[in-house]
This record gives C-alpha cells, sequence and structure tokens, in this order.
C-alpha cells in the first residue's frame, strides 16, 4: 500500500492479516476432490466421474509429455522427450507403446488415489452420481468404470429417483438411509471475532517453525508419557473415543435458557445411540455433570450478561514463539471486554488429590489457550479465565 519492498514488513503484515474462517454449518460447498483432501463434511455428492478430465490418455493427450528413460536417481538419462501420440500411432512402435502404457498405469494410479480421496470425505453420507455406461462398450478404466464394475448390474425393480428432472437408478445402497432423521438437527452458532491464519511459510532463508498442539504440553505432564503399552492398548483408544463422543455431546448444547433449545433430557436421548454401550455411559456422564449447579451455569446465556457470544469446538491455528500452535477451543464465552475458556476432561479419576494433580498437569494446555485467545480476540490476558470441568466427578476446575 506504501510501495514499501521491506520483505521483513510484508511478513509481519502478513501475520497480522485476517482471513475469514471456513464456511459455517449449513453451508453447501461446490468443491473439486483435490480442493477436498483433508477436510470432512456431513454429506458429500460426487458428481460428473464420467468427465474428459478423468478420462483415458486419449482425452488428454495433448497435456501428456512423455520422456524415455534410462538408469534411476544420479545415473538417470533422458533419450528424448515429446509429446505423447495418438494410440494408434503407439502401436505402431514397441517404445513407444511401452511408453504409453507405463503413462496410463501412472495415470490410472493417479486417478484411483484422487477417487479414495473423493470417497474418504463424507463423515454420514456419500452419493455418487454418473452416467450410465453405453451397453455393449468396454470401460476404459475411468473412476466410473471402476465403481461401477464393482456392483452387479441392477434389477429391472431397483428402486429410482428424480434427479433434475431425469430418473435416476440405484445401482447400489448400503447402511440406513434414514440416519439424517437420528441426528437433532444443530443450533446455528453465533458468529465471533475472525481467526487469525498463521504466517505464510518461510524460505529457507528464515527458520522453519515447529508445529505443535497445547494438548500435547499436558501430555508430557501426564504420567502416562513415555508408557508405549498404554498408548498403544486397548483402553487407551477406548479412553480416546469415549472422550470423543463425550464432547460431542457437549459441542450440541448452546444455551440451556435458549428457547430454540430442547429440554436437556430428550435432547441426550435423541443425540444418542443409547442402545449402544459406549454411547449411553458418555450420555449419562454428560446429564451427570450437568446436574451440578456450577456445571450447569456454564451453560446459561444469564450467566454471562445479555449479549454474550459462544464458541463451540472452535479450531484454530496460531504463531505462539516461533511454533506453529493448531489447537481447539471446547467452549468460549466472549462479551465485550471478559471471555471465559471451559475445556471438558473425561479423565477417570475422583478424589481430591487426583482432581488437583489433573488439574496442575493441564495449566501449561490452558496458558497456551488463554494467550491464543487473547491474540484472536484482543482481550488482554488477565481478562481471560481459564477452567476444566472435569465430567466424571463433576467438577470444575
Amino acid at each position: 500500500q506504501q510501495g514499501n519492498r521491506s520483505i521483513g514488513d510484508f511478513l509481519r503484515f502478513a501475520e497480522a492479516t485476517a482471513s475469514r474462517e471456513t464456511p459455517a454449518a449449513g453451508v453447501v460447498q461446490i468443491l473439486t476432490i483435490h480442493k477436498s483432501k483433508g477436510l470432512g463434511f456431513d454429506i458429500v455428492i460426487v458428481a460428473e466421474l464420467e468427465s474428459k478430465t478423468s478420462d483415458s490418455l486419449t482425452q488428454t493427450g495433448n497435456l501428456s509429455i512423455v520422456a524415455h528413460e534410462r538408469g534411476s536417481g544420479l545415473n538417470r538419462e533422458i533419450d528424448w522427450v515429446l509429446s505423447m501420440p495418438s494410440k494408434d500411432v503407439c502401436q505402431l512402435d514397441e517404445r513407444l507403446h511401452e511408453a504409453r502404457h507405463r503413462c496410463e498405469v501412472d495415470r490410472g494410479y493417479e486417478e484411483l488415489c484422487v477417487l479414495y480421496v473423493a470417497l474418504t470425505r463424507a463423515k454420514f453420507a456419500t452419493h455418487i452420481v454418473t452416467i450410465e455406461p453405453k451397453e455393449g462398450k468396454d470401460p476404459k478404466g475411468r473412476a466410473r468404470d471402476v465403481i461401477l464394475t464393482a456392483f452387479p448390474t441392477p434389477e429391472a425393480d431397483a428402486p429410482t429417483y428424480e434427479l433434475g428432472g431425469e430418473i435416476a437408478t440405484v445401482v447400489h445402497a448400503a447402511g440406513d438411509p434414514n440416519w439424517a432423521d437420528l441426528r437433532s438437527t444443530p443450533t446455528p452458532k453465533e458468529s465471533g471475532p475472525p481467526t487469525v491464519i498463521p504466517t505464510l511459510t518461510t524460505t529457507r532463508r528464515f527458520p522453519s517453525r515447529r508445529r505443535a498442539m497445547p494438548s500435547s504440553l499436558a501430555e508430557e505432564a501426564s504420567s502416562h508419557r513415555g508408557h508405549s503399552r498404554y498408548l498403544f492398548s486397548e483402553s487407551s483408544r477406548n479412553a480416546a473415543a469415549f472422550g470423543t463422543r463425550v464432547h460431542a455431546g457437549f459441542e450440541g448444547i448452546d444455551w440451556l435458557d435458549s428457547p430454540e433449545f430442547s429440554p436437556l433430557e430428550p435432547w441426550i436421548a435423541a443425540s444418542f445411540d443409547l442402545e449402544d454401550p459406549m454411547s449411553a455411559e458418555a450420555a449419562a456422564e454428560i446429564l451427570g455433570a450437568m446436574k451440578v449447579p456450577e456445571i450447569d451455569a456454564v451453560f446459561r446465556r444469564a450467566t454471562f450478561g445479555e449479549t454474550p457470544i459462544l464458541w463451540r469446538e472452535r479450531r484454530f491455528e496460531i504463531i505462539l514463539n516461533d511454533a506453529w500452535v493448531s489447537g481447539t477451543f471446547d467452549r468460549v464465552v466472549l462479551t465485550e471486554d471478559r471471555a471465559w475458556i471451559y475445556d471438558f476432561k473425561t479423565n477417570r479419576i475422583a478424589t481430591a488429590e487426583e482432581i488437583l494433580q489433573a488439574k496442575e498437569s493441564y495449566q501449561p494446555q490452558l496458558a497456551v489457550y488463554r494467550v491464543a485467545l487473547s491474540r484472536l480476540t484482543g482481550i488482554p490476558p488477565e481478562s481471560i479465565e481459564t477452567h476444566l470441568i472435569f465430567t466424571k466427578p463433576g467438577v470444575i476446575a
């Protein structure tokens, strides 16, 4: 803006620049498969697998450069390079035929990798919409053909649906089609201050930043640190799965005193599969913790004034002390000049001594949360309270 060409000034500007957050719940995103890599969605619709962009080399030959190589590594030599000829031309020369076959194999593998990404983005439902191949036509190895050949030809009485004025036949279906009815409709989250995006990746002139998670600071102080038998044990996996379900339950609760929120017990019953022992235990633990008045108050808007802003399971990325810190706030309440951070813990503890030890072990994590929230919101650290909610004993510390 001022014509300054200083790299240092640019990096400081980039570090302080805010960016829009990821789209809120209820937003339909239209992405390429490559753009969706690493993301997750409740429902994914995969379309246009028959597109020319995923066709065989005959459709993309003008984009392909083939090189004939000998040797490997430092001893690799390239004999010749040329644009990929047509299939008919390649069949007239043994070396061209071999080079084309190698390119087809590589391209097929890449398409399978892309297809894997597309089919693993959904949390609950994946729908694939494609055009039925012409009868008697040989598959060309497209992503669509790989999927269709994996399932038998649909019967004459196969179910059909109308999509965009066209009749679509269901080739394959699995799972409960009414899964959405088993999940409660989430209340839209209130928007909060913008999230600060981490600094740009630096070149090798600048020191690389290690990536850290606040929870790892607490793990270093844990009694299980270094116990590989615990880390890879079934009890550790079960504890992690149980904690995930408890966190998901608390995430669904906005304000108990909100007119839009259902009574807690019916909401819990509708949100958890109570026939599953782990889910039933998680539901019971949430209900038990919410019976404690101090914990119940955390979930009431009136506790924090008239217009508090609520964050639930809000992810953040920030640079602190030259480290790239990735974390998630379980629950944050914001007012104009104050903030409260609440972190849910499912530790199997009961005595006052165990609670005190656990509280001390999590202090480094809470300290990072306080500094991060101050950076993100501008609220001074001394005006930010941090609390641990131990769900098993029903204690807020």
